[in-house]
């Protein structure tokens, strides 16, 4: 899964977006950057037992790629 998932953000990255696409792109890559970090952590480090940590992990990776996306967005400027 991880890999398809880095293959993805690979394809989205090598896209060339213009205009109101490369939001777009830029929203895919985080959605793939989170997915990709939710399956280190559940997977790779063994979280996935634990109900409170995956909530915890899921919020907190969920709060830092919307203040990326806007960041990302306050800087796009069109």
């Amino acid at each position: 899964m991880l890999v398809v998932l880095s293959a993805a953000t690979t394809v989205l990255t090598i896209a060339e977006a213009q205009g109101a696409w490369s939001i777009a792109v830029a929203a895919g890559v985080l959605v793939l950057a989170g997915g990709k970090s939710r399956v280190i952590l559940a997977s790779y480090l063994g979280l996935a037992g634990s109900r409170f940590w995956m909530r915890a992990i899921n919020g907190a990776i969920a709060g830092f790629l919307m203040l990326a996306f806007g960041i990302f967005l306050i800087g796009w400027g069109g």
